[in-house]
C-alpha cells in the first residue's frame, strides 16, 4: 500500500515560505490566500511544501537539469510576467520570508507601461506575454502553447515582425540580464518557460545587450543557455521540496503523515 506523506506546490507569486501563505499574485489577481493550508486540508495530510514557481525551478534545473555541476545560478522563467530563481554557492537565495528574486517587478524603464503589480515600466512589461502578442499582434487570449506554436511558425517562414520582436524583447531581456550578472556574478543563467522554446531566436540579442550592461570580469565567467527540464522543471522542483525533507527525517515526516 502506498501512502501519501507530502506535497509540494509550485506557486507563482510572493509565498511566505513558512507556511505557504500566498501574499500575492499579480498576474493571477490572487492574494492573501493559506495557500499551504488549503491544500492540506484538501488532502488530508499534514506536509504541504509551498514556494515561488521560479525558485522551485531552479532547484529542479541545479540538481537534475542544465545547472547540475554549477553553484551559482539564476533561472529566468517567461510566462504572462517574468519569473526569477537564484542559487548562490550552491544554496537557494529566497530571502528572509521566501519573498526574494522578484526581478520581473524591478523598473527598467520608468517611462513604459502600467504592470499589474500597481508600478509602472516593470521589467516583465517589456519582456512577458503581452509584450510578445504587442509586437507580433497575436491575439493569444491566454493560450500559452498556440501563442509559442505561432511565433515558431512564423518564425521559420521569416516573418519580419515576428524577428524584429524577437530582437526588441531580447534586447530587454539583456538589459535585465547584464545587471543582474553585475549583482550576482552567476557562472550560468538558464532561460525556461515560456523563454525555453524560443531561446535560439532570443540568444542573440540577449547576448550582445548583456555584454554590454555587464561588466566585462563577470561577464566573462557567464553563460546563458536554455533549460533542460522546459516546463516540467517547477513540477520537478515542487517534489524536491518534498524528498528534500524526507531525505533529511524520513521518520518524523511519516509520523507527522499517520497523524493526519
Amino acid at each position: 500500500n502506498s501512502v501519501l506523506i507530502g506535497a509540494g506546490v509550485a506557486a507563482a507569486g510572493l509565498v511566505r515560505r513558512s507556511d505557504g501563505f500566498l501574499t500575492v499574485s499579480p498576474n493571477r489577481g490572487w492574494s492573501d490566500a493559506p495557500l499551504g493550508e488549503m491544500i492540506a486540508e484538501g488532502l488530508g495530510i499534514g506536509d504541504v511544501s509551498v514556494s515561488n514557481e521560479a525558485d522551485v525551478s531552479v532547484l529542479a534545473e541545479s540538481r537534475r537539469g542544465a545547472a547540475r555541476d554549477h553553484r551559482n545560478v539564476i533561472y529566468v522563467a517567461g510566462e504572462v510576467g517574468l519569473g526569477l530563481g537564484v542559487v548562490v554557492d550552491g544554496k537557494p537565495m529566497t530571502g528572509a520570508a521566501g519573498y526574494a528574486g522578484e526581478a520581473g517587478h524591478t523598473v527598467l524603464n520608468p517611462n513604459g507601461r502600467p504592470c499589474r503589480c500597481g508600478s509602472t515600466g516593470c521589467w516583465e512589461t517589456e519582456v512577458g506575454e503581452d509584450a510578445f502578442a504587442r509586437l507580433t499582434g497575436i491575439e493569444w487570449q491566454g493560450r500559452r502553447q498556440e501563442m509559442i506554436d505561432e511565433l515558431l511558425r512564423r518564425a521559420h517562414l521569416g516573418d519580419a515582425d515576428v524577428f524584429a520582436a524577437f530582437r526588441e524583447i531580447g534586447r530587454w531581456l539583456g538589459i535585465g540580464i547584464g545587471n543582474l550578472v553585475n549583482i550576482f556574478n552567476p557562472d550560468l543563467i538558464v532561460f525556461g518557460g515560456f523563454y525555453h522554446p524560443l531561446f535560439p531566436f532570443l540568444e542573440q540579442a540577449i547576448n550582445d545587450t548583456a555584454s554590454t550592461v555587464a561588466l566585462s570580469a563577470p561577464w566573462s565567467t557567464c553563460r546563458i543557455c536554455p533549460s533542460e527540464l522546459g516546463l516540467d522543471a517547477r513540477l520537478i522542483g515542487a517534489a524536491e521540496l518534498v524528498f528534500t525533507e524526507l531525505i533529511a527525517d524520513p521518520a518524523a515526516m511519516i509520523a507527522r503523515s499517520r497523524r493526519h
